[in-house]
């Protein structure tokens, strides 16, 4: 049984929790700040007659049972995960799981740090398997490496202030 990747990176960012978690918690942003992630889309759950806050998806922030699929590089190949959100605490975090490609889970937690300051953090877990297992020597400080300078580009889009709107889906 091979050992799975356990990542977790931060990033201190000098903007209100309120922004970053619209960024961090919109993954049609993904392709902006994460390191080889070439396209990401987000599908919204259907609402049902009793779902009374739309506020999340009308700022198109992940609600329980979002769907993400990614189209990534890793190593020089090209990936695609399909993931599910879940446990989302508005605001504040969430988690997520693929349900195809690598078998992985994290999770992304915003942290108030005052009116104008907050704390991002990143986890992930990956569970290699197959072909993986034998590339876990690589491919474990090479997602640590990619996570570490998504969080500095993530900080570089956050600081810009920019993302305040829709982006393009």
């Amino acid at each position: 049984m091979v050992r799975p990747i356990e990542i977790e990176v931060s990033v201190d960012v000098d903007v209100p929790a309120e922004h970053a978690w619209r960024v961090v918690a919109n993954y049609r942003y993904d392709a902006a700040w994460r390191v080889g992630v070439e396209t990401m889309t987000q599908e919204q759950p259907v609402p049902t007659p009793r779902a009374a806050d739309h506020t999340a998806a009308d700022h198109g922030t992940v609600t329980n049972d979002t769907r993400t699929v990614e189209r990534y590089r890793i190593l020089g190949t090209r990936r695609v995960n399909v993931a599910r959100i879940f446990d989302v605490d508005p605001g504040r975090s969430f988690a997520w799981r693929t349900v195809s490609g690598t078998d992985a889970e994290g999770t992304r937690t915003v942290v108030p740090l005052g009116p104008e300051r907050c704390r991002v953090v990143l986890r992930t877990v990956s569970r290699p398997r197959g072909l993986e297992t034998i590339l876990r020597p690589l491919v474990a400080p090479t997602l640590r490496r990619t996570l570490t300078a998504s969080t500095v580009r993530l900080s570089d889009l956050l600081l810009t202030r920019e993302p305040a709107g829709q982006p393009d889906a």
